[in-house]
């Protein structure tokens, strides 16, 4: 990445609202969506080409799980992002690919037609 590259990327990190309101305050006085958001933002803005993040939305609001799913849109244009996640709706909104694992075997799925079809949701 170049140098005016990685200026635009950290400004964009630091232009956030969550990580504004959060720069005063310790970490371990942050509340536990606001920690892991965090967490999942500097995974997301390190310097790896891939990331895998198992259960990114569990404990978030849904507020917060939007934030995430923009996160992920932004940064998977630099970067491949593998999430392990069983909140589908999320997932769905902003995933490329999607597979299930039943039964020993990975099924790709689509939609939540699919979902169901591999018993998944009812």
């Amino acid at each position: 990445m170049a140098c005016g590259k990685k200026k635009e990327h950290l400004r964009n990190f630091y232009n956030d609202p969550v990580i504004k309101e959060s720069l005063h305050t310790k970490i371990h006085q942050l509340a536990l969506g606001i920690q892991k958001y965090l967490q999942i933002k500097f995974v997301l803005f390190g310097t790896q080409k891939f990331c895998l993040l198992d259960e990114p939305y569990s404990g978030l609001s849904p507020l917060l799980c939007e934030k995430i799913n923009s996160l992920f849109v932004e940064q998977s244009k630099y970067k491949g992002i593998l999430i392990a996640d069983h909140n589908y709706s999320y997932l769905l909104k902003v995933t490329s690919r999607n597979y299930i694992l039943k039964d020993s075997n990975i099924f790709s799925v689509k939609n939540t037609l699919e979902l169901m079809k591999y018993g998944y949701l009812k």
